[in-house]
């Protein structure tokens, strides 16, 4: 049975009262603040996958963008690393070609992701494209994505993009620490917002082996959290008994009678 409760320190299901200004972290006690939408409407909620309840459409050339209030550390230092989870819809009337869905800092730069003209799906760290995901179906269509990052003390590390569940690239890159601070847009410019759709943003760590210690989702985690298209926000499977499994031991013994 799938259980990430354990595993996913912030969850933001993106289906917040939009009059609040607040975007709620479902797991933990980092909410998020509404920037740019209560002077232009920049935010709407709008239909997602059915699982998932509702999803906030980010508007093109607001800034419009979720600020999570202390920004998140990842990877800093020795062995770590991270895991990225959220599905995404780009919208096709954006006519930018470029659109940034999360984005961080370090001290050698920013780190971000971003999709370039709805064919391209590419994770820039320090400035450098660390990886990336050549596809024609961005645009109008949900996709389940998740980025990883594994920082090997005395080795390699490496980022690796999923899409709807398959492994799309795995790239060996530097050693560097991510602190997200942005959903949806970039620091300043209106160049670099999103147009589209975000939504069941997730970030994974392992709680239980310390603070910092990296959790890399099983093909049997990423196939659960995709959910066939459909997704899910709940962190753990429901177990469904097996029927007639749970009468065994509750029905007497039938003897057989003897004829005399």
């Amino acid at each position: 049975m799938i259980d990430l409760t354990s595993k996913c320190i912030h969850q933001y299901k993106l289906n917040d009262n939009l009059a609040t200004d607040v975007v709620l972290d479902a797991v933990g006690s980092n909410n998020g603040t509404l920037n740019n939408d209560t002077t232009d409407g920049s935010f709407t909620v709008e239909a997602n996958p059915p699982n998932m309840n509702g999803s906030f459409r980010f508007l093109l050339g607001a800034q419009a963008r979720v600020n999570i209030n202390t920004p998140i550390t990842l990877a800093s230092g020795g062995a770590g690393g991270w895991t990225i989870s959220f599905w995404a819809k780009g919208n096709s009337e954006s006519g930018a070609g470029i659109g940034q869905m999360i984005c961080g800092n370090v001290v050698l730069g920013n780190h971000y992701l971003v999709m370039i003209d709805g064919v391209k799906l590419a994770f820039y760290g320090s400035g450098i494209e660390w990886a990336w995901v050549e596809d024609t179906n961005f645009y109008n269509t949900w996709r389940h994505v998740i980025i990883q990052y594994r920082q090997v003390a005395g080795g390699s590390n490496f980022l690796t993009l999923w899409l709807d569940g398959v492994e799309q690239a795995k790239k060996t890159v530097g050693a560097d620490s991510f602190q997200l601070n942005n959903i949806g847009a970039g620091h300043t410019t209106a160049q670099t917002a999103f147009n589209g759709w975000i939504d069941n943003f997730m970030v994974f760590e392992d709680a239980q082996s310390g603070i910092g210690t990296p959790y890399i989702l099983s093909q049997a985690e990423i196939d659960y959290l995709y959910n066939g298209g459909n997704g899910t926000e709940d962190l753990r499977q429901i177990a469904r008994p097996k029927i007639g499994a749970s009468l065994a031991g509750q029905l007497p013994v039938l003897g057989r009678s003897k004829i005399r």
